[in-house]
């Protein structure tokens, strides 16, 4: 069985030549990325994981991956996948956050972004009233905002004026909520 190859594929390679281990159907390395990723998934029992840990020098030991190899995928793997999960994650609240403008004094406006607006507003003990206008976006429909009305801008707050083009931009938004 040790003289087959590995059944082990994935997209970008579609089969690894890497010789099997007795006893299982695939090489070291994808059978350590196995339970590395069943670790990382929360899946793997916690008796095979201790018993994981108390043989993983003897497992390293075999073959002829050596332990900085495996750690330097190891590793790679793991920043591949923190990248892909952050913009999974920015995505997600993306899609699920507004741009808020809510009167803070007669001729104040904040513009901010929230995934929870009612929680946002009680923060500021602002009344519903206090809520001009919402549109469909996160972090960067806010910095659009805030570049577009920049010439407002109260110092680096997110406060702005309550000049004609805010409040215009404000009508505009809230009559296509009606």
């Amino acid at each position: 069985m040790s003289d087959l190859h590995c059944c082990y594929t994935d997209e970008d390679r579609p089969s690894c030549l890497g010789r099997r281990m007795a006893g299982l159907p695939m090489c070291q390395r994808h059978m350590l990325r196995t339970f590395r990723d069943a670790l990382v998934e929360g899946v793997l029992p916690a008796d095979v994981f201790a018993d994981l840990i108390r043989q993983t020098d003897t497992l390293l030991g075999l073959g002829r991956i050596q332990r900085r190899n495996i750690d330097d995928e190891v590793m790679r793997d793991h920043l591949q996948r923190s990248e892909a999960m952050k913009r999974e994650q920015v995505a997600a609240r993306e899609e699920r956050s507004v741009v808020y403008y809510v009167q803070l004094t007669r001729d104040r406006i904040k513009i901010g972004f929230t995934t929870d607006l009612t929680k946002r507003l009680a923060s500021y003990r602002a009344h519903a009233d206090d809520l001009l206008a919402v549109e469909v976006g996160g972090r960067v429909k806010e910095a659009e905002r805030h570049q577009q009305f920049a010439s407002l801008r109260i110092g680096r707050s997110e406060d702005f004026n309550a000049g004609p083009a805010l409040l215009e931009h404000v009508a505009r938004l809230a009559g296509q909520e009606s």
